[in-house]
């Protein structure tokens, strides 16, 4: 891969000593600063998306040990909470997300409900869970708690006021579940790995729109305060830490001398999969303690593996991307930091500046994000995709810290989005230097893969509301809904920028980034930035979009050419197969090898883009006004007319998104499997030979042919 290589050199990236020590304090990323502070240039009463808004504010100082043997973290936290809403508090909640990985749990008796025991079959010692041993106010006083499996609720020995602040202490144990999911003990080649995500009593967000959020964990999304985490990780010395936050113990638990033989560059030749060396060997008894500080962050994860080796990168604007790969995989994670790297500059380009001082990507054999912190897998360059996603969530999960549990198409769909963003500017049309070209002109392989998902999920009958709750699509048990809110999301924002024109609709993005980032927003307050962004009616699309399972199809049904004194009057027939009402966009192909581009919009605004005529607008709605005739003067005869040649647009159906009595024909080669085209019925064929007792050999051609045949569509 050469294309994103090149790119680099224009993103201005730079490779700096990993034992640079402490960067100098900059506002700018937060370091240094108290959360609550008027330096502070993320804190949210600095910059209120509106007049009135409130969100509450977290300080976690935690003390934790890892047990390598019992699997287990025993911890320490004492958590200032801030009230900054208008109500009086009686009691708080807390998630134990751990708690789902018990028996009996309501996760385990959900999988029950879809044949999965996995939960119900651990034993003791397998079971996950975090254990709660004591819990006291700031004065030590004992409080009065109840647990339901993930949620705990805590009563207050004093009512909490608005504008004032309280103390809760607590002692825990935390252990690790025998399912690796996100939080995982992953040994490899000799080596103990431990991810610890989700893994500490987190209290419950508080906001505007539903006072407590109190959703039980089934495995799917969550939600967090702002705030400051303040975090010390004792585990044995041979563990090397990747985690949230900025390491202030550098020199002492990464001296320059480690960190030299720590580089991953060192193992660029080492065969992938040999057992990795010892670099720091293990001793009874000795212990090295991990100093974290985060600010402006509502979580914090880590990982620890003795084989981890580093690779580095800064960025011009000082951030620092680091690249965590165990040894054994290090020969194929050499370029991990800088495609990483490349990644934060063009979110930070194209979206909105990255608010951390650095992020690391760890080869964790997972798919997760957290703040400053991914967990990955894979070797270069199949990590890219993985790369790309996990990192967006910094952006939209991260910064932008919406409720994901009650609507995960916020963070996961955006995302997407922006997975296929980076891909097609970063990586364009290949994958790797064995692939060749995507065969498809107009459209990347990432977004045409998205599109095709959204279309296998929907036409298959698994359409859902993206307004559903993360736990809800398809009762809890399926996956097949849930994965719209990726695929299906991803479809609604390329629909928008092909509704607004690309310079607005990157204008709309960057303000809600802008607007939100380091807030609670929630779909609603996307919705009221587009629309007072664009200055535009937008309910309609975010209404069918969002709230309803409506198909978008259209057709090109037939074009006629008037002769006029100047030329011609080409008329078009358009038909609204579907229940959505979309914009449409015509290419007008003329007899004398010219072009034109036409659009019809669906109300009295339109984008504004060069060269193309605005026609009246089609109103329509239902059964109102299914077909739409189309008027346009043209110098010559139109031959074709074509809906949107930019590839955009969720059509369903498009092989009749042209005039023509045919649709468009592709012939795939024999003994090839081909990637099934939006546009074009697919023929495939090969050559056949069989025998029978009356014609003896006889030799033929094999012909089948089908549209989207691939995801059983046709």
């Amino acid at each position: 891969m050469k294309k994103w290589i090149v790119l680099l050199l224009g993103l201005g990236l730079g490779v700096v000593p990993l034992f640079a020590q402490n960067r100098p304090y900059d506002p700018a990323h937060s370091l240094g600063i108290s959360f609550r502070s008027q330096e502070n240039p993320y804190y949210w009463k600095n910059s209120p998306p509106y007049p009135g808004y409130w969100q509450q504010d977290v300080d976690y100082t935690m003390e934790v040990r890892l047990n390598t043997k019992t699997h287990t973290i025993a911890g320490h936290e004492i958590l200032n909470y801030y009230n900054n809403s208008p109500d009086t508090l009686t009691f708080v909640y807390f998630h134990l997300y751990q708690n789902s990985f018990k028996k009996g749990s309501y996760l385990d008796l959900l999988r029950r409900t879809n044949g999965d025991y996995s939960i119900a079959k651990l034993s003791q010692k397998e079971e996950g869970g975090t254990r709660i041993l004591k819990i006291t106010d700031g004065l030590d006083r004992a409080l009065k708690v109840s647990i339901d499996n993930t949620i705990m609720k805590v009563v207050l020995n004093r009512p909490l006021l608005p504008g004032d602040s309280t103390r809760f202490k607590i002692e825990f144990t935390t252990h690790f579940s025998k399912i690796p999911h996100r939080m995982k003990y992953n040994p490899s080649h000799g080596f103990d790995q431990f991810t610890a995500t989700q893994w500490y009593p987190k209290i419950s967000v508080y906001d505007r729109r539903f006072g407590w959020t109190t959703d039980q964990h089934l495995g799917h999304e969550f939600y967090g305060e702002f705030g400051t985490f303040d975090v010390k990780i004792t585990l044995p010395q041979e563990f090397i830490v990747g985690a949230t936050g900025y390491l202030l113990n550098r020199n002492e638990v990464l001296p320059p001398e480690l960190m030299e033989k720590l580089k991953i560059e060192n193992f660029k030749n080492k065969p992938f999969g040999e057992k990795p060396s010892v670099i720091v060997p293990h001793v009874d008894g000795k212990t090295k303690t991990w100093h974290y500080r985060a600010v402006n962050v509502h979580d914090f994860a880590w990982t620890a593996d003795p084989s981890y080796r580093i690779g580095e990168v800064t960025l011009k604007s000082g951030v620092r991307v680091y690249a965590f790969a165990r040894e054994w995989k290090a020969s194929k994670w050499q370029d991990a930091a800088k495609f990483a790297a490349a990644v934060i500059q063009t979110y930070s380009r194209d979206i909105g500046p990255y608010g951390y001082h650095k992020m690391i990507v760890a080869d964790a054999d997972e798919g997760m994000e957290y703040p400053m912190i991914t967990m990955d897998g894979g070797e270069s360059p199949r990590y890219y995709g993985l790369f790309a996603h996990e990192e967006g969530h910094n952006w939209f999960y991260g910064m932008l810290g919406n409720n994901e549990t009650y609507r995960a198409f916020e963070d996961e769909g955006f995302t997407q989005f922006l997975t296929s963003w980076s891909m097609e500017r970063l990586v364009g049309r290949k994958i790797d230097q064995k692939t060749k070209k995507f065969p498809f002109k107009g459209v990347s392989r990432d977004r045409y893969r998205n599109f095709m998902a959204y279309l296998g999920i929907a036409r298959l009958g698994y359409d859902a509301q993206l307004t559903t709750h993360s736990d809800w699509f398809e009762n809890s048990v399926g996956y097949n809904s849930y994965r719209l809110v990726y695929y299906k999301t991803f479809t609604m924002l390329y629909n928008l920028q092909y509704v607004l024109g690309d310079s607005l609709f990157l204008k709309t993005l960057q303000k809600y980034f802008a607007t939100w980032k380091f807030r609670h927003p929630y779909e609603l307050d996307f919705r009221n930035v587009a629309i007072h962004t664009t200055h535009k009616d937008l309910n309609w699309f975010f209404d069918e979009w969002l709230n309803f399972t409506w198909s978008l199809d259209y057709a090109v049904k037939g074009v006629k050419n008037k002769k006029t004194d100047d030329g011609y009057l080409a008329e078009i027939l358009v038909k609204r197969k579907g229940q959505m009402i979309m914009p449409i966009d015509l290419e007008l192909t003329l007899a004398d090898g010219s072009k034109k581009m036409v659009t019809i919009p669906v109300d009295y605004w339109s984008k504004s883009v060069p060269g193309i005529e605005v026609l009246p607008n089609w109103y329509g709605i239902g059964n109102l006004n299914r077909t739409y005739l189309a008027k346009v003067k043209v110098p010559s005869k139109v031959k074709s007319a074509q809906i949107d040649p930019s590839g955009r647009l969720g059509d369903w159906y498009r092989l009749d998104n042209r005039s023509g009595i045919l649709p468009k024909i592709k012939v795939a080669k024999p003994f090839r499997s081909a990637e099934p085209p939006l546009d074009a019925y697919l023929l495939q064929w090969r050559p056949n030979a069989w025998f029978n007792d009356v014609d003896g050999v006889q030799l033929g051609i094999h012909l089948s042919g089908a549209y989207l045949n691939r995801f059983g569509m046709g």
